[in-house]
């Protein structure tokens, strides 16, 4: 049970990816070789889990709403099958019978330069850049450059969030073998001169604090970021997550909690929620006591 999990009254098991039927059509509209193909279970599910879908819709029946389990026989691929229906003119029918062969079905290479023409439907043709909803985001960026400028000569940096070969958001937290190496923690790292302005030196505890939340975690220095700007790989701080025994013992810290939540917390335009570029101090865990 991941720390999220923890917090439910309920949690409802559902099949993973190899108990449940797959259809591949993500990239079918970007794709330079496009394909479809239909991947059916390779295994039963476990116990009582139940695929997404019929969880959702048996929710809906309890709640009182039209569900696709009211129907005599439920289709939960209706949706698909219409859209390759509509779209490339394939039948998902086909598409199940040939699975067992395991190839994908081939679609026409598209012309180069098709693209924008099949998927922009402007009345001119074209993609607008720069469209006047833009204006406030613009003046909103002017505004944040002119906060980072003033709040990086008042001492704060800009914390921001980065991967390594080791995580991927929170999939390898309980997986004992990418803890090798004493990789049991995700350090702040920072470039070596703001370190020496702060007084810190790699392997420090350290304190990291936002308007919103604060961490603890330990200093790694990297030359390669720009003054100013501090670093952490996400999908840390296991320790609410007593479950997942890997993680909980070596559970890091969570850059999560330093991020806004409320009101001016994301973009409006995009309705993307800041979770890079945000303003922080780091400090030493213990402050020297000045002797005379």
């Amino acid at each position: 049970p991941s720390a999220t999990a923890e917090l439910a009254h309920v949690v409802l098991p559902s099949t993973d990816m190899y108990e449940r039927d797959d259809l591949n059509i993500v990239n079918i509209g970007t794709s330079a070789r496009p394909f479809a193909q239909y991947t059916p279970a390779v295994v039963e599910p476990a116990a009582d889990r139940k695929p997404e879908w019929w969880i959702a819709h048996r929710l809906l029946q309890e709640l009182g709403l039209p569900s696709i389990l009211d129907d005599a026989e439920p289709d939960p691929w209706a949706k698909w099958r219409h859209m390759l229906a509509k779209g490339s003119g394939i039948d998902l029918d086909d598409l199940q019978q040939g699975a067992a062969e395991g190839r994908p079905h081939l679609l026409p290479t598209p012309a180069p330069g098709s693209f924008f023409d099949a998927q922009v439907h402007t009345p001119d043709g074209l993609v607008d850049c720069r469209p006047p909803a833009f204006d406030a985001a613009i003046e909103r960026c002017h505004r944040l450059f002119d906060e980072t400028r003033a709040e990086l000569a008042d001492g704060r940096l800009r914390l921001i969030h980065r991967r390594d070969a080791w995580m991927h958001n929170t999939w390898f937290a309980n997986v004992e073998r990418m803890k090798r190496g004493g990789r049991t923690t995700n350090p702040v790292s920072m470039h070596p001169d703001d370190a020496a302005t702060l007084g810190l030196a790699a392997g420090e505890d350290v304190v990291v604090t936002s308007d919103h939340g604060e961490v603890a975690t330990v200093v790694e220095l990297d030359d390669r970021l720009m003054r100013g700007v501090v670093s952490m790989v996400h999908g840390w701080g296991h320790a609410a997550s007593p479950r997942l025994r890997v993680a909980h013992r070596d559970p890091g810290a969570n850059p999560n909690q330093l991020l806004p939540v409320g009101e001016g917390s994301f973009e409006p335009l995009s309705s993307q929620a800041h979770m890079t570029g945000i303003p922080v101090r780091v400090r030493a865990t213990v402050t020297p006591v000045a002797t005379s």
